[in-house]
């Protein structure tokens, strides 16, 4: 029984050195990750040969396989983290366009449309722009996700432009900017009334235009200019400008500025006149010299001979006016020998009892302004 017991004992001890023999590498090697080398020193059973070679084939590819699902997982992991953020940024819109976009006062110009994004307010030609400090702003974005800035109540400028602009945040962050311009005119003062640009074309009787100099060279300040031209320019095109707020009439020219032209000095007046005052009012004077030989066209050996003719005229008028003084004289005279002589016919009798009423009418006057005489005494 003793001995059956110390068998036991001893192959119990041999079992757990055994264990202990090969749990202790193992553990080391986790712990410290060194090389197969451990292994080899402690498995005595092997050859020192067979024992290095089956550590460097199985050992190590305990950690390598280790490393690879490790690897596989952190894979699979940044995948799967991938593919739930890509689907995340697909879904956010990127609409960035406005709905409706409307003013409180005035209108926008153009018509509004999302694609456009830029416009004007335009006011009624009456409007008091002086009551304009400030103007409401209604926009709508065309994706509820959206977001809209710079509507409600926005200051306008005293004169001049204003600009506003309204900004459409979509979803994903991209933005887009609608700007609407307001022109508040300014206040004139006569100072304020004159001419950005003055240019003049002359017209010859063929109707072919070209530019007429004139001096002094335009000047916004310089008010008075002088041009000449030659006989065969019948008219003249002027084109005058002003800026906003001003209006521009050329005195006695047509709707295009078409001023015709006479021989001599021909005075043209450019008036300009505030839209909002038509008290403040200035004028522009520009005097074109053209030779009196070809008014209206008519050329120079037309002009001479309608200057002789007028010369001729008053000649014949004085022949026929002493042709008829001698008629008259003569025919006093014959009626006075007729009567001398005492032929008369029938016209002269008459002629002579005419003459007898004629006497008798003065007579009879006379005698009834003495009466009246009388009678006044």
């Amino acid at each position: 029984m003793k001995k059956v017991f110390n068998k036991l004992f001893i192959i119990f001890i041999i079992m757990i050195i055994s264990i202990v023999s090969f749990v202790v590498p193992v553990m080391a090697t986790e712990e410290t990750g060194n090389t197969p080398e451990v292994v080899e020193n402690t498995t005595p059973p092997s050859p020192p040969a067979e024992n290095t070679t089956p550590p460097k084939n199985t050992t190590p590819e305990k950690p390598a396989e280790e490393n690879s699902t490790s690897s596989k997982n952190t894979t699979k992991e940044n995948k799967v983290s991938e593919n739930t953020t890509k689907p995340t940024n697909v879904t956010k819109s990127s609409d960035c366009f406005l709905k409706s976009l409307k003013v409180g006062e005035g209108t926008l110009s153009p018509v509004f449309s999302k694609d456009c994004i830029s416009y004007k307010v335009k006011f009624p030609s009456n409007y008091d722009f002086s009551s304009l400090k400030e103007i409401k702003i209604e926009a709508q974005a065309n994706d509820s996700k959206a977001t809209v800035t710079g509507t409600g109540i926005r200051s306008v400028n005293g004169e001049g432009t204003t600009n506003l602009a309204i900004t459409v945040k979509a979803e994903n962050g991209q933005e887009k900017i609608y700007t609407i311009t307001i022109e508040k005119p300014k206040k004139l003062s006569i100072s304020d009334l004159k001419l950005s640009s003055l240019n003049i074309d002359k017209k010859n009787a063929n109707g072919i235009l070209s530019s007429l100099e004139f001096t002094p060279a335009f000047n916004e300040n310089t008010v008075e200019y002088t041009a000449d031209v030659g006989s065969d320019i019948t008219s003249v095109v002027i084109y005058a400008k002003a800026v906003s707020g001003i209006d521009v009439e050329i005195e006695g020219a047509s709707e295009d500025g078409t001023y015709d032209l006479s021989g001599g000095t021909n005075t043209i007046y450019i008036t300009l006149t505030s839209d909002k005052d038509d008290t403040l009012v200035t004028n522009y004077k520009l005097t074109i010299n053209k030779p009196e030989t070809a008014e209206d066209g008519i050329t120079e050996g037309e002009a001479k001979t309608e200057k002789k003719e007028f010369k001729i005229m008053p000649i014949v008028i004085g022949i026929v006016a002493v042709l008829a003084f001698v008629l008259i004289v003569l025919m006093a005279i014959n009626h006075k020998q007729k009567k001398e002589n005492g032929d008369y016919d029938d016209d002269d009798e008459d002629y002579e009892e005419d003459t007898e009423d004629e006497k008798d009418v003065k007579t009879k006057k006379k005698k009834s302004k003495d009466n009246g005489k009388r009678f006044a005494k």
